[in-house]
């Protein structure tokens, strides 16, 4: 995520081109919509969503919280809405240990 452009990129909400075509008469511009949800959460940088046949429902996310940096990535879920539930109990979990984790070190 240290790459500036592609952070940008995959936290992008919403993008829309103008279709310039000689050819069409009424064109309209192409737009696109993200759909990781939980970019429109408070620190979420999303990453990239996906269904396959082999992975089923993914998410890949990049999120800072209570001064933690996560990459975390589902494979498998049981279905796609529970990628957004699954990520959230994850990032919480993971942050709740590394918390503890540091208390011990010292």
């Amino acid at each position: 995520m240290k790459n500036k452009k592609f952070r940008q990129i995959v936290g992008t909400k919403f993008y829309k081109v103008p279709l310039r075509s000689e050819y069409l008469k009424n064109s309209k511009p192409y737009a696109w919509e993200n759909t990781h949800k939980l970019l429109w959460s408070k620190g979420v940088t999303g990453i990239k969503t996906g269904i396959t046949t082999s992975a089923g429902p993914c998410l890949a996310t990049y999120l800072s919280k209570d001064g933690y940096d996560l990459i975390i990535v589902l494979l498998c879920c049981k279905s796609p809405e529970a990628r957004w539930v699954e990520t959230n109990k994850l990032a919480n979990w993971s942050i709740t240990r590394l918390k503890k984790i540091k208390k011990f070190q010292g």
